[in-house]
This record gives structure tokens, C-alpha cells and sequence, in this order.
């Protein structure tokens, strides 16, 4: 038993390394607006894979995937609402609301997309940004040098 354990050790530090990535979940997300076929609000969470994205309702059933090959752009923003009257009038400095976007645009042969988020949860959308963009990078080429020295 011993030997089969040590032949299994010695296999697997020699193997080729495999390349993991184990997926990223952001609950809290909501769905706003721009992919073909989904004009109403939805919310739930985003699932960032390896090879794509996947909004995802609170029930674990995917709405629809975007593949990381089509992604062209993600960036985010911070908006901030100073409140009305009113609410400042109740809330005092409670008063103003901090929201969050991220935004994906998207290109395939047939359509252009502009696909935005709303992140729920508390600086979440800068995550979210740099994993995709990781992810994104990892498709493209590594550029090679054609000078030679």
C-alpha cells in the first residue's frame, strides 16, 4: 500500500501541471439592461468561469452566458445620489445612496452589446472588473518578438 502511494506521490509531482481555475460567484448582482432578449430587470448573481460569464437567479438557474471571447471592454462605475429634500430632511447624512455598475461590452459577427450590472454589495464592481479582465487577457495571444538581436 505504501508503494502504490508513493508511486501515485512521485506521478503526480512529474505530470504535467494542470491548469485550474476555480469559478468566482458575486451574489447580489442585478441584471439592468442590454443583452438581446432580456428587457426587464432580473436579479441574482454572476458566475465568472473560465471560459465565460453566467447571470445566474438565486435559484442556481442560469438567465444567460456570455462567452469571454466576445467580451471587447469591462469597466465600472460609482454613482452617487445626494438624496431629496425630503430624505435629507428625514435621514439627515443617511441620506445619500451609493451605487454601483459594471458594464460588459460585447462583439460577435452578428451584434454589438453593452450589457450593465447594478452590484448590490459594497465595492464589489472593481473585483468583478479585474477578474474579468484577467480572464480576458488569458484568451489573447501572447505577443511574440520578431527582432532579431
Amino acid at each position: 500500500m505504501k508503494l502504490v502511494a508513493a508511486v501515485l506521490a512521485t506521478a503526480a509531482t512529474v505530470a504535467l501541471p494542470v491548469r485550474v481555475w476555480a469559478q468566482d460567484v458575486f451574489p447580489d448582482v442585478e441584471y439592468i439592461q442590454g443583452r438581446t432578449g432580456f428587457p426587464e430587470k432580473i436579479k441574482g448573481k454572476l458566475v465568472i468561469q473560465e471560459t465565460g460569464l453566467a447571470f445566474v437567479t438565486k435559484n442556481d438557474s442560469t438567465v444567460f452566458t456570455v462567452p469571454i471571447a466576445t467580451i471587447k471592454d469591462v469597466t465600472n462605475s460609482l454613482q452617487t445620489d445626494p438624496g431629496s429634500v425630503g430624505r435629507k430632511l428625514m435621514l439627515g447624512m443617511f441620506a445619500s445612496k451609493r451605487e454601483e455598475f459594471l458594464y460588459l461590452n460585447t462583439e460577435t459577427p452578428d451584434r454589438a452589446e453593452a450589457i450593465v450590472f447594478k452590484c448590490h454589495k459594497k465595492n464589489s464592481s472593481p473585483d468583478m472588473m479585474a477578474k474579468i479582465k484577467f480572464q480576458v487577457a488569458r484568451l489573447k495571444p501572447a505577443a511574440t518578438d520578431t527582432t532579431r538581436h
